[in-house]
């Protein structure tokens, strides 16, 4: 379903009349990749204290912590990112898996074996 909202006019109260106009720039996908990193860093750099809930991405495959991920004080609502060992575990194991596939692929093809004479290796590469 296609739907299109049209805006003929607004107004506020709080905004004067002659406020003038503001037209943005378009601005490409690598340049506003460019420009939140900057914005990050700059505020990041500025914090002098770390949060208390605060996990490290080394704690989060031994699952020692969740990622707060966002929290509100007035409310006490939260959104608390807990992982889920056995999609942790697995997904640890198949990026091992893979490289050390990639490995031994790349040591054998260095050293002239021919994977390609079984028929069955060239489905899992992935180039």
């Amino acid at each position: 379903m296609n739907t299109q909202t049209v805006i003929f006019s607004n107004a506020n109260s709080l905004v004067p009349v002659d406020m003038p106009k503001i037209n943005y720039v378009k601005s490409t996908f690598s340049e506003m990749f460019a420009e939140i990193h900057k914005r990050m860093w700059k505020i990041n750099k500025k914090l002098k204290s770390s949060h208390p809930f605060a996990s490290t991405p080394s704690s989060w495959p031994a699952l020692e912590r969740g990622i707060s991920f966002w929290g509100d004080s007035v409310g006490k609502a939260q959104i608390y990112l807990i992982g889920n060992p056995i999609v942790w575990w697995l997904f640890l194991a198949v990026v091992v898996i893979y490289v050390l596939f990639e490995v031994a692929r790349t040591v054998l093809a260095q050293r002239a074996f021919n994977l390609n004479q079984y028929g069955k290796f060239t489905k899992f590469i992935f180039r």
